[in-house]
């Protein structure tokens, strides 16, 4: 009879232990999507209350290919210090998408030598989201950057006439024939091509018809632009996914150069290559929207 008491005693205490774990667990993630939810949710406010939305354009799987978000990124950037404990929307597989980021260009490094991936993952549209940790190596020529990269050659054509803005006005690089070259490795069409695959949501003209100004987001690009490109850079940067209230854009620019040596600005454009740049989220912006942000976040 006691033996039977002491099991029953036994199994009594795993079963709570059991339960207590299952109910954690299920608490632990029905927080995490709470949390998710309402990071979707303020930026899918941000863009109805700034960029006429009518519908929510962030969800839980990516447009294309139903990627999963990346939660610990949706809630708090992973805890990343490049990121500041805020939110950035990534989808499907790092490693997928440090590999379609790498896919056609000259330098081929997946990782950089501190083993950060090239990109994070995909964007709400599927485009690679290039990593802020991934080193590129620094930049000792003059770039020529190429404006609207979105713009390109169809199958009909055999290439377009790009037009370039050079960092040094002394440059007289300022065009440049691109063919062409689908699928083909170290063409400037197939890179451009691997990381822009043709949205117009956040393009130049489309930004100034939801917003009234073609400049909307410049203000939330972090850092010191390029000279080339300062003046306009809505022009030569594409955004891959913009800025919200308090998630994290990005955008990609390309650009060609003649080489590394002393006279690679007397070359022609032998190489191409590509710069991201951040948005930060308007919360920390300054002198911007965030008063609509307080009173949401007050009375909420």
């Amino acid at each position: 009879m006691k033996r039977i008491s002491s099991v029953l005693v036994i199994m009594t205490l795993i079963l709570q232990v059991t339960l207590s774990q299952t109910i954690f667990v299920n608490a632990e993630s029905k927080d995490t999507y709470l949390e998710v939810r309402e990071s979707l949710e303020l930026a899918n406010k941000f863009l109805k209350d700034n960029y006429k939305f009518e519908k929510d354009y962030f969800k839980k799987t990516s447009y294309y290919k139903k990627r999963e978000i990346n939660v610990n990124m949706a809630i708090n950037g992973n805890g990343m210090k490049v990121f500041g404990n805020l939110p950035v929307f990534v989808y499907g597989s790092v490693a997928e998408g440090a590999q379609e980021g790498t896919k056609y260009g000259n330098d081929k490094r997946v990782y950089d030598s501190n083993e950060n991936p090239r990109a994070l993952g995909f964007s709400f549209i599927d485009e690679p989201y290039p990593n802020p940790e991934f080193h590129i190596d620094e930049i000792t020529y003059v770039c020529r950057w190429i404006k609207e990269p979105w713009i390109l050659p169809i199958k009909s054509q055999k290439g377009i006439t790009k037009e370039l803005s050079p960092d040094n006005p002394k440059d007289t690089h300022t065009k440049q024939y691109l063919e062409y070259e689908p699928d083909k490795f170290a063409s400037t069409y197939s890179v451009i091509r691997q990381w822009v695959r043709g949205s117009d949501n956040f393009l130049p003209d489309f930004i100034e018809n939801q917003t009234g100004n073609r400049k909307f987001f410049n203000k939330c690009i972090e850092g010191q632009l390029p000279a080339g490109i300062a003046k306009n850079p809505e022009d030569f940067i594409y955004i891959i996914q913009p800025p919200t209230y308090e998630s994290w854009g990005i955008g990609i620019a390309f650009y060609y150069y003649g080489g590394t040596g002393s006279d690679n600005m007397s070359q022609p454009n032998y190489y191409s290559y590509y710069q991201y740049f951040r948005y930060k989220p308007f919360v920390l912006v300054k002198d911007d929207i965030m008063p609509s942000v307080e009173t949401m976040q007050s009375s909420a």
